[in-house]
């Protein structure tokens, strides 16, 4: 397992909402200031990308949003995977499984997906850009959906080792909030490029750094 110092960060938690994304755009649409996190035990409308359905049962998974204010947009070259890294990276430490990232916004073990990311942005009424970031991550297991794509998918308990406690999930939503707020840092400070040599560390057979994001989760 690896281990990193991060970021301290604090995480509004909620016992259930439609959607933590949806949550994130309705309090930057009413004026939030800043940045913050937040998470739910359960999501009744939990979505991924182009508008999928994400099961998302109580206390059976990791369903986590970022979202922030910013005087100019964030560049979407590098946020997708940027964060992908960032949560691969912080699977490996907290429980010593290869997870990888599928590009450009599936976490995956095995032949399983495990999780995927949702970047959106927005301006609100007054011109002001935001950024949402929203994290799916099973964590328990349970009856699940295969995908479109052929992909099954399973739960972080699913691919750990015979007798293996399962992290809290309060616990990996910490690791994997600091992570972001990390790695997000090293986007800031030097662009994509400061992040391609843990891209390669991380991602599936090898791929290339994405040239393009798709939008949704």
């Amino acid at each position: 397992m690896e281990a990193f110092a991060g970021h301290l960060v604090l995480i509004e938690t909620l016992d259930q909402i439609d959607s933590t994304n949806e949550e994130a755009k309705r309090r930057l649409e009413a004026g939030a200031e800043g940045e913050h996190w937040l998470r739910a035990s359960m999501q009744t409308a939990g979505r991924g990308t182009h508008g999928r359905a994400w099961d998302s049962p109580d206390g059976a998974g990791l369903y986590l949003t970022r979202y922030a204010r910013h005087e100019e947009p964030l560049s979407p070259d590098g946020l997708t995977p940027m964060v992908g890294i960032a949560l691969a990276e912080a699977i490996r430490a907290a429980t010593g499984v290869p997870v990888c990232v599928k590009p450009i916004n599936d976490l995956v073990c095995d032949g399983f997906k495990l999780g995927g990311i949702l970047v959106e942005g927005t301006r609100t009424p007054n011109g002001m850009a935001t950024s949402i970031i929203g994290i799916g991550l099973n964590v328990g297991s349970g009856p699940r959906r295969v995908r479109a794509d052929g992909w099954p998918a399973a739960s972080l308990q699913d691919v750990l080792p015979a007798g293996q406690p399962i992290p809290e999930v309060s616990e990996l939503a910490r690791l994997v909030a600091s992570r972001v707020e990390d790695r997000l840092a090293d986007l800031h400070r030097g662009g994509p490029t400061e992040l391609h040599a843990a891209w390669s560390r991380v991602v599936l057979d090898g791929a290339p750094w994405p040239q393009k994001e798709p939008g949704g989760r």
